[in-house]
């Protein structure tokens, strides 16, 4: 069974089980280089995917959101943008352009526009209170009603001022995703329960040809350099409680000529240093081996202000294992 005729029984397979399928076509044809790919969104009423409209349900941005990320859906970065001067504080203009990839990897695009006039959603939010208010509020005095109104409108257009370049931005987005997805204008309660099934096209070029692989380990090498720079693979971070210091390696000088050697003792300049054996280590104070760290690192000319810098921590604020770690790293410069 190919993969398009199995992909194709899977989406019958929701259609059967009352999916929501969000694809214009009705035959999935991918091409060599892209395939098909589906996801399963749940949409919720309750976390605010969709709100009420008499007696059904539209998506709201948050939903269609959702489900264009699932989608692959792309936003042009350079005709995305506000169309207005600005000039105007109570008005905004949008433009949003998306595009979603087809099977032979080009962008289907959709443009919308939309206009956010504050002075006419003022005039409608107090149609819309005063409706509330001589339905709900009847039996109040004229003057009631009024301050009723005032209070609503005044909450709401000020909300709305507040966000109105987010609103502007949301709404024509909206109206591109509706398009792009083949979004249904209201939906049942019981529609809304169903998942959303999302279809998307993946680049999945075939890789048993060597020369195809070669060209996909060129672009991820070259994507790695752009982030990283171009002397070094990628490089690790450790976590700070990993941290294990490692010095860097001492320049290279001229070997003097032996000489012959005199006994000396342990810890004077020049000659070794016997550090605490592991039983003298275990029955030490932490004071005790805090000062012989310092004593070995002055030894092996070791920068320990450099180490708690890195560490992000001081010595005296290690704990016993972070501790014990460095004194033997350090054991083994000696």
């Amino acid at each position: 069974m190919t993969q398009k005729t199995a992909i194709e029984e899977e989406i019958e397979q929701h259609r059967k089980n009352g999916s929501n399928i969000l694809i214009p076509m009705t035959k999935l044809e991918p091409s060599e280089f892209h395939a098909p790919v589906i996801d399963e969104v749940y949409l919720s009423i309750e976390q605010g995917d969709a709100y009420k409209r008499d007696d059904k349900y539209a998506l709201s941005f948050q939903g269609l959101n959702r489900l264009a990320v699932c989608a692959g859906v792309q936003w042009h970065p350079y005709e995305t943008r506000r169309t207005d001067n600005g000039t105007d504080k109570l008005y905004v203009a949008f433009r949003a352009v998306g595009g979603v990839k087809k099977a032979d990897g080009s962008m289907v695009w959709h443009a919308a526009n939309y206009d956010l006039d504050l002075e006419i959603i003022k005039e409608e939010l107090e149609d819309q209170y005063w409706s509330k208010a001589k339905k709900f509020k009847k039996d109040q005095p004229k003057d009631k009603q009024a301050e009723y109104v005032e209070y609503c409108v005044t909450r709401d257009w000020r909300q709305k001022r507040r966000h109105r370049h987010a609103l502007a931005e949301s709404g024509a987005k909206a109206r591109v995703l509706r398009q792009l997805l083949n979004v249904k204008s209201l939906y049942s309660k019981a529609e809304i329960e169903k998942p959303f099934v999302v279809v998307r096209y993946v680049f999945r070029p075939p890789t048993d040809d060597p020369q195809v692989r070669r060209q996909l380990i060129d672009q991820s090498m070259a994507a790695m350099r752009s982030v990283y720079g171009t002397n070094a693979a990628l490089p690790y971070y450790p976590e700070k409680d990993d941290y294990i210091d490692i010095p860097p390696p001492a320049e290279a000088t001229e070997v003097p000529p032996e000489e012959p050697e005199t006994p000396q003792d342990p810890g004077q300049a020049g000659g070794g240093l016997e550090p605490m054996d592991q039983a003298m280590w275990d029955d030490a104070t932490k004071s005790e081996k805090i000062a012989e760290i310092m004593r070995i690192a002055e030894h092996v000319k070791y920068d320990l202000a450099s180490f708690e810098e890195r560490a992000g921590q001081s010595i005296d604020d290690m704990d016993e294992a972070k501790i014990e770690k460095l004194f033997k790293n350090l054991c083994g410069m000696i």
